[in-house]
């Protein structure tokens, strides 16, 4: 799926290079094309389109895992935040609030167990969806690659840390 999009993008930087922009900004025809007066005829056509995005709706398996899980993450937290909303900042006096709550909340193994999947779960979302977006991007390959393996490592020590911060309090 990758190697079709990187020549499909290839493709486009190559028509690109063919058509160069003149000193006036209009387009100038390369050797041999046709020009105003002669009729031109398009016997082939170029569609680029972005696998992330050009499945077909109705068939699930059309899309890749991580869309499906993006939409799974999505769905948590579009429940549990407004919930972790109504709990901690209306249920709960906020102008009450301070480090004694806090520490009370977190002596309670469910609320950390929850506080601990709400995190994940906006970690797991957060990079699957700037990953999705990093590989329909038109940087390089390699450059994209990087960037991926960056955010995926800064995601990784975010969970550990949040984990061993809610195991250990």
């Amino acid at each position: 799926m990758s190697a079709e999009r990187d020549a499909a993008i290839e493709r486009d930087a190559a028509i690109a290079r063919d058509a160069a922009i003149g000193p006036a900004g209009a387009a100038v025809a390369p050797a041999g094309a046709a020009t105003a007066t002669e009729s031109l005829t398009v016997t082939e056509s170029l569609t680029v389109t972005d696998p992330l995005t050009a499945a077909d709706a109705s068939d699930p398996g059309a899309h890749p895992w991580s869309w499906h899980l993006v939409r799974v993450t999505g769905l948590f937290l579009a429940v549990f935040i407004p919930l972790h909303f109504v709990v901690v900042i209306i249920a709960g006096d906020v102008g009450a609030t301070n480090a004694g709550t806090i520490v009370s909340r977190f002596h309670n193994d469910l609320w950390r167990t929850i506080e601990g999947l709400a995190l994940l779960l906006a970690l797991a979302h957060g990079f699957l969806a700037i990953r999705d977006v990093l590989l329909a991007s038109t940087w390089a390959p390699s450059r994209r690659d990087w960037a991926i393996v960056v955010l995926g490592v800064v995601c990784v020590l975010l969970g550990v840390t949040a984990v061993y911060s809610l195991v250990t309090f």
